[in-house]
């Protein structure tokens, strides 16, 4: 299967963007660098509670990971799956450091992980987390490949949350979908508790 160019990747994301939150509308995704905190100040700046680099943060999934097409047609399902990040020396970056997947309706693969990048919304303690890397569906008898963009959405608290939205772009032309629509939820299991603050 031929896989698409950068360029095409771009313009790819750049129109589900647009998609997502309607053409004449701005996309409405947060700009503020957010870290991950132990505690959440009333000022929503970190401070010395940031959790340091090299801190381990794992999760596993408590509701069905699905990635469907834009038309609603089932991609692939996962029943079983673990997330695990390590804060970075920029602790705005996170490194994904494990995805993996078990109970899944179709052979899918993670082929390379890469930093996440993350972002505290506004006047909350939560955070979107946007990732990359590239993962393999087998799908139709076909080997898709795709590159999960999110953003995901971390809800921070004593028993913190990562909620799988936003998109993957396709990356690969022919009969593979151009992209997949995410969802599914992880439940942190440490460290907590977890906020996510501005630095």
């Amino acid at each position: 299967m031929k896989r698409l160019s950068l360029m095409a990747v771009v313009l790819t994301t750049a129109a589900l963007a647009i998609a997502a939150t309607g053409a004449g509308s701005a996309v409405a995704y947060s700009t503020t660098p957010g870290v991950f905190c132990s505690s959440a100040p009333a000022s929503h700046e970190c401070g010395s509670s940031a959790y340091p680099t090299g801190t381990e943060i794992k999760s596993t999934l408590s509701e069905k990971l699905q990635f469907k097409t834009t038309g609603g047609t089932t991609i692939m399902e996962c029943w079983g799956s673990t997330f695990n990040m390590a804060v970075a020396e920029k602790l705005s970056n996170p490194a994904a450091t494990a995805w993996t997947f078990q109970s899944c309706s179709t052979s899918f693969t993670m082929l390379r992980l890469a930093p996440g990048e993350l972002k505290w919304i506004e006047g909350t303690n939560n955070g979107e987390l946007w990732n990359g890397g590239e993962l393999r569906i087998s799908f139709m008898g076909l080997n898709c490949y795709f590159r999960p963009q999110g953003p995901f959405e971390v809800i921070g608290g004593s028993s913190p949350k990562i909620k799988v939205k936003g998109f993957a772009v396709g990356l690969s032309e022919g009969f593979c979908p151009s992209s997949a629509v995410m969802s599914g939820q992880y439940d942190i299991s440490t460290p907590t508790p977890l906020y996510v603050e501005k630095p």
